[in-house]
């Protein structure tokens, strides 16, 4: 991987001498795909063992707080396996986008093209076994970058989606609240450990340690994605804008490969940052239900100890959970359109740099 990123690096600076900006533009987006693939691995490599400890954390919680059965359950699953379905979309997408440079590869082999055109220690176009050579090793190396760039957006998005799961549980758990009316509590009259109320506060305690461990999942997520994330916006509004420039610049007839490899290529970036946006999202849209459920739950006829403590809770939860780059940008649409929109600027400022 590393000569590989070293061979495409010196590529990168011969052609910002003599190349063209359509040409600079499309190595400047592997170039920067490459430099993403290598800090991901970095990450995944010195976080593997604290990844490990946070999926431990999020089995211990599930075990530990294991509310009524049926429709819980059932929620929790269907969030896992639409998550799984899209994890599994992405994949087959990425390597799609693989197989397209493969394709425009072979429509110019007599040529002797290869994947992506790069420097090398020797002439692979002057002998069969060298371009063959390059060829195989170039295919490894995609698929390298493959495995690396999905398996890390993966780790996001399963982590946000497992953390929506636990939410929707607190918040089903929540509403089940309403059958077991606390209007008989008032006409008990009997020791407070016996009565309904004492197993209400228990319910309302169990409640409010489950949300507190929530945001403590949350905050490790903020705290070990921020990078990966800070990486994947800078790579995406870079590639994003250039795949948008070179569709506009190649020719649909002449360079038709080039035109779809490209277009697929762009639409990938555009799905590899809006999962972690859209599942960011939806944590918090997730978080802000807890609140009116609270409010909406049976505690009118409640007992004042227990309303107290119901107020601490809502006051705990007025504020969104979200997760957090560097604890300043929140990942979310909202973040997602910044993105767009830095992308569509650059994209302005190189056509009209081309068309000057």
């Amino acid at each position: 991987m590393g000569s590989a990123t070293f061979c495409y690096t010196i590529f990168f600076i011969e052609t910002i001498q003599s190349g063209t900006i359509q040409e600079i533009s499309y190595v400047t987006n592997l170039l920067f795909t490459f430099y993403g693939s290598v800090l991901k691995s970095f990450w995944l490599l010195k976080n593997f063992q604290k990844i490990k400890e946070m999926l431990n954390d999020l089995k211990i919680i599930t075990k530990v707080h294991k509310f009524n059965e049926g429709e819980k359950k059932c929620l929790k699953h269907l969030r896992i396996d639409r998550v799984v379905k899209v994890v599994k979309i992405y994949f087959s997408a990425a390597f799609v986008t693989g197989l397209m440079g493969t394709l425009n590869a072979l429509i110019k082999y007599n040529e002797k093209e290869i994947m992506f055109e790069t420097w090398w220690f020797f002439d692979y176009k002057a002998s069969i076994i060298h371009y063959w050579t390059i060829f195989i090793y170039q295919h490894l190396f995609l698929a390298y970058i493959v495995v690396i760039a999905c398996s890390t957006e993966s780790i996001l998005i399963l982590f946000m989606n497992t953390t929506t799961a636990l939410i929707d549980d607190l918040i089903v758990e929540i509403k089940l609240w309403k059958h077991n009316p606390i209007k008989k509590i008032l006409r008990q009259k009997v020791f407070f450990k016996n009565s309904q109320d004492y197993h209400a506060l228990k319910k309302l305690e169990i409640a409010m340690e489950y949300h507190l461990k929530i945001k403590k999942i949350v905050e490790d997520i903020s705290k070990h994605i921020s990078f990966v994330f800070f990486v994947q916006t800078f790579i995406s509004s870079i590639v994003i804008c250039g795949s948008v420039f070179l569709m506009t610049v190649l020719s649909q007839k002449h360079e038709t490969s080039d035109f779809f490899r490209t277009a697929v290529f762009g639409c990938l970036m555009t799905f590899q940052i809006f999962l972690p946006c859209y599942y960011g999202n939806e944590l918090s849209v997730a978080s802000d239900k807890i609140l009116s459920t609270l409010f909406h739950s049976d505690w009118v006829s409640s007992s004042q100890k227990y309303k107290n403590s119901l107020k601490i809770f809502l006051e705990n939860t007025k504020r969104t959970i979200k997760v957090r780059s560097f604890k300043i940008v929140n990942i979310d649409f909202e973040t997602y359109t910044t993105i767009m929109n830095a992308a569509y600027s650059l994209y302005a400022l190189m056509n009209k740099i081309n068309q000057k």
